[in-house]
Formats: C-alpha cells, sequence, structure tokens
C-alpha cells in the first residue's frame, strides 16, 4: 500500500485548495482508480493510520500502467519480478484563479528500465580479514517509482486577450491583402472579378445641374432596386429608370 502526501505551494487569497473528492490514478492504457484521501474524517480508512495524503495500493499502480510482474522482462531473459521494472509516476497539480479551484491527478507510465542493483557488502569471516574471510554480494530488485510533479495556473490576462485579438487582425487584414492581390492580377478571370471587387459610389456634392440630375437618377434606381428585394413594387414598374417613367407618362 502506498500513501503519498503532497505539498502544494501556497494558495492565493481566491484559490481555495482541492477539494475533498478523491484524486485519480489514471494510466496510458485507460484504466483508472480513484484514490483514497486520508486525513478526512468523512473519508477515513483503517489502512490510513495517522498519516495524511492520497492512498492506493502498488498493484493499482501497476494495473494503471499496465504491467505484469509474471509476464517476461524486456531482456527476455527473466521474469518481470526478477527484473524489477520503474514506473513514472507524474503529479499533475491544476489551479484556476477564474473559478478559485485547484485540482490535481496521478499519471502512471511504465518504463523499460530495470530496476535491480547488485553490491559487495563488507569482510565477513571468524577467522578475521584472511585467507579464509567471506564477502556477501547483495541483489535488491523491485519497483522503483519515479516522481515527476508538473502544473498550470488559469487566470485571466488583459495583455493577452488583447495580443490575440489584434493577433487575429493583422492575420485576417494580410490574407485579405492576399485573396485581393490573387484576384485583380492572377486569377483567369481577373476581369470580370475587378468589377465585383470594387464598387464606385457617386459624388453626393454635386457642382453642376448634371451632376445633380445623375445623382438624382442613381438614388431613385437605388430605391427601386430594394424596393423590389422588399417586394413593395411590381419587377415591370421597379425596372423602370425615372427617364423611362417621364417619358412613356409624355407619350399621347
Amino acid at each position: 500500500v502506498c500513501l503519498f502526501s503532497l505539498i502544494f505551494p501556497p494558495h492565493p487569497p481566491r484559490l481555495r485548495p482541492p477539494a475533498a473528492q478523491a484524486a485519480t490514478l489514471s494510466g496510458a492504457h485507460g484504466v483508472s482508480f480513484a484514490t483514497v484521501p486520508c486525513g478526512k474524517a468523512s473519508t477515513a480508512d483503517p489502512r490510513c493510520g495517522s498519516g495524511r495524503g492520497d492512498l492506493f495500493t502498488v498493484g493499482q499502480l501497476l494495473q494503471a500502467a499496465g504491467v505484469d510482474l509474471d509476464q517476461w522482462a524486456a531482456n527476455g531473459a527473466e521474469m518481470q519480478r526478477s527484473a524489477g521494472l520503474a514506473v513514472v509516476l507524474n503529479v499533475d497539480y491544476q489551479a484556476n484563479l477564474i473559478d478559485g479551484v485547484s485540482r490535481y491527478a496521478y499519471l502512471v507510465n511504465a518504463s523499460k528500465l530495470e530496476a535491480k542493483t547488485t553490491f559487495f557488502g563488507s569482510f565477513a569471516s571468524t577467522f578475521g580479514a584472511g585467507a579464509n574471510a567471506t564477502r556477501e554480494v547483495f541483489s535488491l530488485h523491485g519497483i522503483q517509482i519515479i516522481f515527476q510533479q508538473t502544473g498550470g495556473l488559469t487566470t485571466f490576462d488583459f495583455f493577452t486577450l488583447l495580443l490575440t485579438f489584434v493577433s487575429g487582425l493583422a492575420l485576417v487584414s494580410f490574407s485579405k491583402t492576399i485573396t485581393n492581390a490573387f484576384l485583380l492580377y492572377a486569377a483567369p478571370m481577373r476581369d470580370r472579378y475587378r468589377l465585383f471587387l470594387q464598387v464606385s459610389t457617386p459624388d453626393f456634392a454635386p457642382s453642376s445641374e448634371a451632376g445633380s440630375r445623375a445623382l438624382d437618377q442613381l438614388l431613385a434606381a437605388k430605391r427601386a432596386k430594394r424596393a423590389l428585394c422588399d417586394g413593395e413594387r411590381q419587377p415591370s414598374e421597379a425596372l423602370l429608370t425615372p427617364l423611362e417613367s417621364n417619358s412613356v407618362a409624355t407619350e399621347p
């Protein structure tokens, strides 16, 4: 049984510590377990004793990592139980200053490294360190747990929002420039595209009588077209220009 006690950095005033709900222990194979939070009266477990932290078994740790101790090791010469193994236990801590809640979870992955070592002990003999002295060789193998701690802090930043907004506007303006340049100078039907890409408006402050009549005719045609789109006029009536209407009215 493993009991891990996490020491988190001091919480800002607006940030609450991790909730009383149990943290999850998950692996890369989709297997996950709920740990037992120790030190809380509502979730007291006899295995916790007087310890504080999160409780989960070594079996759950190996199952989440997808490891079977009775399978062949990577070297193919011995079982995994004899060769030993190393697992990487990542503790991911996430703090959110927007909703004021912090969370953490465990993610375990198996490593191909063997967790065994051999070393020599001191000389031991009933006759002293002489010719008949012996030396003990110790061979240790087991499960090595390598801890990694990662984390993140989520908060609102106005300058980041402004930078993202301005960057988006710059990208849109750049793409518009590239598209217009292609339509005007490189597209196969660029002569036709030019007619719809740019729209010229009349002079709304004409300096001559002819300019005023031309402006009135354009405005009347524009109003007639809009009325046609809105269904206020019949097509034959709306398509008549002011000059054509006058000529029809003066015919005997």
